[in-house]
This record gives C-alpha cells, sequence and structure tokens, in this order.
C-alpha cells in the first residue's frame, strides 16, 4: 500500500510539466513567426502604395497616362511586356510628342481604318495623332480601362477626354470638354507594334458637341 502511494503521484507530477513546457514552446515559436510575417509584409504594402498613387510617371510597369489606370490594367502591365510597349503607343496623345513612335511603331505599321487624310506607316500615324486628334484636343487625358493579352495580341480599351478646340467630326470648335471611349486591337512582333485595328465611339462624341 505505502509502495502505490508513492509512485502513483510521480507520472501525474511530471506530464503537467512536459505539456507546458510544449505548450510555451509552442507559443513563443507562434508569436516570433507572426512577427517576422508582419515585418516582411510591411515594406509590400508600402511599395504597393507608391504604385497606385504615382500617376503621370514612369513607373516599375511601365508609363502611367495621366487619364489614369485601372487596377485590372495596371496588374496586367506589372506582368506582361507586349502589354506595356503597347501602352506607349497612347503616350503621344498626353504629351503631344510622337518620337516614341520611332520606338515602338514598326516602319511599316498598319492601322486600320486610316482616318481621312491620313497616310499610311509610322510617320503617317505621327501626323494623325499630332495633327488631327492633339491640335484639336490639347488636353487630351486617356484613361485605360482594360487590357487583355494574347500571345503577341493586346486588346485596350479606354476612354479620351478632352476639350474640343479645333472643327472635329465636321462640328466647329465647341471648347466643351468631351468623352468617349475606344477599342484597339494591337499585334506586336519583334518588340514591335505592326498592326492596330481600333473602334472609337464617335457617335457619342458628336451628340456631345451638338448637343444644346
Amino acid at each position: 500500500m505505502s509502495t502505490r502511494t508513492r509512485t502513483a503521484p510521480t507520472p501525474r507530477l511530471r506530464r503537467p510539466r512536459r505539456s507546458g513546457i510544449l505548450l510555451g514552446s509552442a507559443l513563443l515559436v507562434f508569436t516570433a513567426a507572426a512577427n517576422v510575417a508582419t515585418a516582411t509584409a510591411q515594406p509590400d504594402a508600402t511599395s504597393s502604395t507608391t504604385t497606385t498613387t504615382t500617376v503621370g510617371r514612369q513607373e516599375p510597369y511601365g508609363w502611367v497616362p495621366k487619364g489614369g489606370l485601372s487596377h485590372q490594367a495596371r496588374s496586367v502591365l506589372a506582368h506582361s511586356a507586349v502589354a506595356r510597349t503597347a501602352l506607349e503607343l497612347y503616350r503621344p496623345f498626353e504629351s503631344g510628342d510622337a518620337h516614341v513612335y520611332d520606338r515602338v511603331l514598326a516602319d511599316d505599321y498598319v492601322d486600320v481604318p486610316l482616318a481621312p487624310g491620313q497616310s499610311p506607316g509610322r510617320e503617317g500615324m505621327k501626323r494623325h495623332v499630332l495633327d488631327d486628334i492633339v491640335a484639336t484636343f490639347p488636353d487630351l487625358r486617356v484613361r485605360i480601362d482594360a487590357i487583355y493579352v494574347s500571345g503577341s495580341t493586346v486588346t485596350f480599351r479606354e476612354t479620351f477626354t478632352g476639350t474640343q478646340t479645333r472643327p472635329f467630326l465636321g462640328v466647329p470648335a465647341t471648347h466643351r470638354s468631351i468623352s468617349y471611349r475606344a477599342t484597339d486591337v494591337h499585334q506586336l512582333a519583334h518588340g514591335h507594334i505592326v498592326r492596330t485595328d481600333h473602334l472609337e465611339d464617335f457617335y457619342g462624341a458628336y451628340r456631345q458637341m451638338t448637343r444644346p
């Protein structure tokens, strides 16, 4: 009887001590891991904020138009080199400087359809953008609403907004701010845009210019 009473308490005392030590160690490991994860996440959050709030500048994923980029467009640009190349086509619409076309457009670039009086090729695109679009809407802004990439083909949906200071679509200058949407399908090869098929909502622009 005396032997049993002496040995029985021994396992009961050791088990709580071991479980307490193990539980305490687990809590320390969990807390340390949580602190490391939190500290690691902080720089990423700061970097993301810097990227999305800096508009009109050169970002890690390419040029950002002053008109802005949708969240979806930013995500695509961050991962697609062909999308970043195609984005450069819109830069002269805001900057009024078409020299970037020497770098991103192929020599025999095809624009479909050509605007009235527009010459084919890269030089024809330069003159069309500067003489027909920028001269008419000197404060033009381009917002990229969406970008879709399939191989070497990139589709853009964008919105143009600007003040009409010259005749456009047969309508005299209204000095009104108008907006119209467009969809462009760009085909790229060897780092250059070789063809663009585009469709603009010029009827919507016409209605804004001619409203009473």
